[in-house]
């Protein structure tokens, strides 16, 4: 399924067809011929099995508005514009199914940083309201990160915790996908972050800076001796770039890194 958007529409339409039919057909199918103890134990595959087949009809119904490649939105309501990353299909969608590990993991933070950006852009220009509140909760960022670019912090929601749940095979899954090796996410560290229309709108030189950076990391001839990707490696908003430090080892699941 690499490079599905670049195919014609007729056969992004047609195997998008076949993956939504075999989501039904086989959950429809357990659900009547499983005990419902079992078909709710299987629950969390049947999230990454909807993840999997449902994703492009639901980009293309506007549920899910993408900013870039691999950061979404849901639909936003309230003034409040609500980032994931891509879904279990954008990641095959766009590194293949042997795609993992750290070229993926470059990959990833430039079209979040990107689509931070875009998001930036569009508030800048009028295109979304000055007062939207832009916001993501991560379990794989240390606060201080999230601050120097204006980002506010705080405890997750319970909401949360019960999506974790019931994804838990997802975020895995991707977990391992982006990090290259099997391990589980530490998602008692996650913190919710919270940055208004204006803060994003300032922090854009940065953001600019860093997806530049990030760019340059995706290339082949990149180094691999040091990296962006690290968040202490980051510019900080106000400066064209932070100091150079050795390159950590990062993984990438829902938005950012950490080491």
């Amino acid at each position: 399924m690499r490079g599905f958007y670049q195919q014609p529409k007729w056969s992004q339409v047609g195997l998008a067809s076949l993956l939504a039919l075999s989501f039904f057909a086989v959950w429809l199918g357990l659900l009547v011929s499983l005990p419902l103890w079992l078909w709710l134990t299987l629950f969390p595959l049947c999230v990454f099995h909807f993840m999997l087949a449902m994703t492009p009809w639901l980009r293309w119904g506007g549920v899910f508005i993408y900013h870039s490649a691999m950061l979404r939105a849901f639909t936003p309501r309230g003034g409040v514009c609500d980032l994931h990353t891509g879904t279990v299909f954008d990641y095959v969608a766009n590194f293949g199914w042997n795609g993992w590990g750290p070229v993926a993991c470059r990959k990833i933070m430039a079209s979040i940083v990107e689509g931070l950006a875009v998001i930036g852009e569009e508030i800048q220009t009028g295109r979304m309201p000055a007062d939207t509140q832009v916001q993501l909760t991560s379990y794989f960022v240390r606060p201080e990160t999230l601050q120097r670019y204006g980002f506010r912090t705080g405890p997750p929601d319970r909401i949360y915790w019960f999506n974790s749940v019931l994804s838990l095979f997802n975020i895995v899954l991707m977990y391992c996908y982006a990090r290259g090796r099997v391990g589980f996410p530490a998602l008692h560290q996650a913190r919710k972050a919270v940055i208004s229309g204006p803060d994003l709108v300032r922090a854009l030189p940065a953001l600019r800076a860093l997806s530049r950076r990030l760019e340059r990391d995706c290339r082949p001839e990149a180094s691999t001796t040091t990296s962006a990707l690290s968040p202490r490696n980051w510019p900080a908003p106000g400066t064209a770039r932070a100091g150079t430090l050795p390159r950590d080892q990062v993984y990438v699941t829902k938005g950012f890194a950490r080491r």
